[in-house]
């Protein structure tokens, strides 16, 4: 009986390793659904949205609003000399001229405190003009406070006191001052704020208006205090 040979190469029979790597690819295969490898995909492409940078902001400055006192109502007992108001011209007597001033108060200007040029004259016995050609009831006067007393104030309407705090470099045009006529002229008056380097002139026909309204149409008397515009 003839046997049958095998010839082997040298070195023997070459076998192949197993394929685990595959084997490996089946068994996962077997353990994973198709829905789970979807998942899978789906799990790589998910982008986590970016942190937002904190902005750095610069800190703000609290602000400091300066405390100033406000002063209150005007009352007898908060007045002190020196103080100017705004007044209105309620009674004229023979040598007092009563004022009425910001929350009831009353004020009295004597004919010596109206104007120092008025004042002059008076003494020097040359004016022959009484109180009730200075002023008019309704009229508006800006004083300064006296004297403080228990049942009226003290005032002044001297454009030099009046206007003792005011400056030639503040003056402009539109702003009302308290002047005083200090003479007559051909075309007008010449008008005295008190204030150092500063006339004025009030036209005639300018003050033809206020003449035949409030001065029973004679002519502006010398010391005579008004309003004026500049």
């Amino acid at each position: 009986m003839a046997t049958n040979i095998i010839d082997f190469p040298r070195g023997g029979e070459q076998i192949k390793p197993p394929q685990r790597k595959r084997q490996r690819d089946q068994n996962e295969s077997i353990f994973h659904s198709n829905s789970d490898k979807d998942y899978l995909v789906k799990k790589k492409k998910i982008i986590k949205p970016a942190q937002k940078k904190k902005s750095i902001s610069t800190p703000v400055k609290p602000l400091i609003i300066e405390k100033r006192r406000i002063p209150g109502w005007v009352h007898h007992k908060n007045i002190t000399e020196d103080t100017i108001l705004l007044g209105v011209v309620k009674e004229i007597q023979e040598m007092v001229a009563l004022v009425s001033l910001p929350y009831n108060l009353v004020g009295r200007i004597d004919i010596t405190d109206i104007s120092a040029v008025l004042s002059q004259n008076i003494l020097e016995h040359e004016s022959d003009k009484s109180i009730y050609n200075l002023f008019y009831k309704g009229q508006f006067v800006v004083c300064r406070v006296k004297q403080v007393g228990k049942g009226s104030l003290g005032l002044t309407c001297d454009p030099v006191l009046v206007n003792k705090r005011v400056s030639t470099s503040a003056i402009q045009t539109g702003m009302t001052l308290s002047g005083v006529v200090t003479s007559k002229e051909d075309h007008g008056y010449q008008i005295s704020f008190g204030i150092e380097g500063t006339v004025g002139f009030l036209l005639n026909k300018r003050a033809k208006t206020f003449i035949q309204t409030h001065n029973e149409g004679n002519p502006l008397c010398v010391g005579q205090v008004l309003l004026c515009h500049a």
